[in-house]
């Protein structure tokens, strides 16, 4: 509500607020959320450390976006040390789950999980 501004004047600060509330009682779609307000700095300053806690929290919760968001998170170095295992991982448990979000130039990773990919999702030799 308050992040869109549905029904009451957008206020991302309120929005977090009421979203950590959710997201400490273990409500996995506000982990995801809050996860995105720190990566976008949305009424939070920008965090990649922060968000990669949220979204692992939400991912560990089954949640394929926040999977496939920690894997994002893995692939670019961003809050947490760049690992492709550790992406293609995070990538695949989405994929699992049926996600269509994969489609992305690092897809041809994922049928190779252990090789090393480059940014152009080819395996580098």
């Amino acid at each position: 509500m308050y992040s869109q501004g549905r029904g009451v004047p957008q206020d991302y600060a309120e929005a977090v607020r009421w979203c950590r509330k959710a997201a400490e009682q273990g409500v996995a779609k506000a982990q995801l959320g809050l996860a995105f307000m720190y990566y976008q700095g949305q009424g939070v300053p920008r965090n990649y450390a922060e968000a990669v806690h949220w979204y692992r929290k939400a991912a560990e919760h089954g949640e394929a976006n926040a999977q496939y968001a920690l894997g994002f998170m893995y692939r670019k170095g961003q809050g947490v040390p760049q690992n492709d295992a550790e992406a293609v991982s995070w990538f695949r448990r989405a994929a699992d789950q049926g996600t269509r979000r994969l489609e992305t130039p690092y897809t041809p990773c994922i049928a190779r999980a252990g090789e090393r990919c480059s940014h152009t999702g080819q395996p580098s030799s």
